[in-house]
């Protein structure tokens, strides 16, 4: 191996490592007692090609679930209140982060189903805005309101700690007033719009 090679890989090994910064912040709690830590630098990106912003989310109250990522960037992306400034609880166990990208978008209505034989502990959705919803019950719905974006986007986690791996469609029918995302076993995440 060339020895400008090996120098690039060492360079790439040391400056590619993953960080997330030791910053906490607690949402406010909803109605039901529901509040989410969430850990990372919100507000700015690592300096440096290579280096990635991770800030993790996980539940603290009334239950706790395991850290799982809710947003990704690196020193060409907007960090996480760059690109969604605000959050609030829009149902007792729903906090929406609210996007910039989003604003002035028509809304269509998003229903989630839990069509599993188990509890969803937490279930990340990228519809326009960014949506964290919680304790979503074997068999059960969810409905809110969703900028009609082109994008989608949907992972988590089972109340038994197993993942819900990240399912995602792009160039959607953005055009369409409702769109159903399943969480289905064996098939995980399936989407059809109405």
């Amino acid at each position: 191996m060339k020895p400008t090679a090996l120098i690039l890989i060492t360079v790439v090994a040391l400056v590619g490592c993953e960080t997330v910064s030791p910053q906490i912040y607690l949402t406010a709690k909803s109605d039901a007692g529901y509040q989410v830590r969430l850990r990372g630098d919100l507000d700015q990106n690592p300096r440096g090609m290579f280096r990635e912003n991770i800030v993790l989310f996980e539940l603290v109250s009334p239950t706790a679930t395991s850290p799982q990522e809710l947003h990704r960037s690196d020193h060409l992306d907007s960090p996480l209140r760059g690109e969604y400034p605000s959050e609030k609880w829009i149902q007792p166990n729903i906090l929406r982060f609210e996007s910039y990208f989003g604003k002035g978008l028509p809304l269509r209505t998003v229903n989630v189903r839990n069509s599993t034989g188990r509890s969803i502990a937490a279930l990340k959705i990228q519809a326009g805005d960014l949506f964290l919803a919680f304790d979503v019950p074997r068999n059960g719905h969810l409905f809110f309101q969703a900028p009609a974006s082109i994008f989608l986007a949907v992972s988590g986690q089972f109340a038994d700690g197993a993942p819900i791996p990240k399912q995602t469609l792009q160039r959607n029918r953005a055009g369409h007033a409702a769109i159903l995302i399943a969480i289905n076993e064996p098939a995980g995440v399936t989407f059809e719009f109405h």
